[in-house]
């Protein structure tokens, strides 16, 4: 099990025009309604509208190349005031990893399902190859790292992605180093089965931070409670946020004692008078 977190990016303004998809999503994100990344990654916000899974593929790749069928993974949220004095840190819910798929299958039909309408993508299908394309995002906000994020690193550098991404050609294959470079089943697709997924409409706050303090302090709440019992209570550490100021936000991996199904009866107990979806 992991515990990840979507840092929500306060101010969606003046990032231009977007497909209807994506200019939908962009609303409500700017509506504040619910804590979206702004890449829509996790794809709560695609999920919802097309009628599919929640999936993950843009970032924190370092997690999803480790995550196993079975898996569950944790989703919290943390928004900041305008000058960043104040976090506020809502717990979204927990989805367990049903599949693991690359690029090919994405453009491909799987369990019919359409992953190429996602937002959280980071290539199409262009000529003979490929092309590097975010929908959710405009281009001066795509990752200059997108083949690091998708592609097999064996053998490789994370430098010789980059080259090779800042030097590929819109339609040609993907090669890396002179070779034709092979996509990772790194794209995690999340069960729907509501045994084994959580996702609330209306997230609870469970902690707060201000400036200067190094960690979070969670809420004197029965949900706070509850939820921290079943995360970070069996973690090797016990706040979401990091001592390191570079990178407060790492994820933390935990392992309860008793099985998912358990844990999640467990979660929606906790949660039982919250809002779902």
């Amino acid at each position: 099990m992991t515990v990840v977190y979507i840092s929500r990016i306060p101010d969606a303004s003046n990032l231009g025009e977007f497909p209807p998809l994506a200019q939908a999503f962009r609303e409500d994100f700017s509506s504040g309604n619910w804590p979206y990344d702004i890449g829509d990654d996790p794809s709560f916000f695609s999920a919802q509208a097309l009628g599919g899974p929640v999936t993950w593929g843009v970032c924190r790749q370092d997690v999803r190349n480790q995550l196993i069928v079975g898996d569950v993974v944790v989703f919290f949220a943390v928004t900041f005031d305008e000058a960043r004095i104040n976090g506020e840190y809502k717990f979204i819910g927990a989805l367990t990893v049903r599949q693991r798929i690359d690029m090919n299958e994405v453009f491909g039909e799987v369990s019919g399902i359409r992953y190429d309408q996602y937002l959280n993508l980071l290539v199409r299908p262009s000529g003979t190859g490929w092309e590097h394309f975010e929908p959710a995002l405009p281009p001066d906000h795509w990752h200059d790292d997108w083949m690091w994020r998708i592609c097999d690193h064996t053998g490789y550098r994370k430098v010789m992605f980059l080259q090779s991404g800042g030097n590929h050609r819109r339609g040609d294959p993907l090669v890396t180093a002179g070779i034709p470079t092979t996509f990772a089943p790194n794209y995690i697709v999340f069960s729907t089965d509501p045994e084994q997924s959580l996702v609330l409409n209306d997230p609870p706050l469970i902690a707060a931070w201000q400036r200067g303090g190094e960690l979070e302090e969670w809420l004197d709440t029965h949900v706070a409670k509850e939820i921290w019992s079943l995360t970070l209570a069996y973690s090797h550490r016990d706040h979401l946020r990091t001592r390191n100021r570079q990178q407060p936000h790492r994820q933390a991996w935990a392992d309860p004692p008793f099985p998912r199904d358990d844990w999640f009866q467990k979660l929606r107990q906790a949660t039982s008078g919250l809002k779902d979806p």
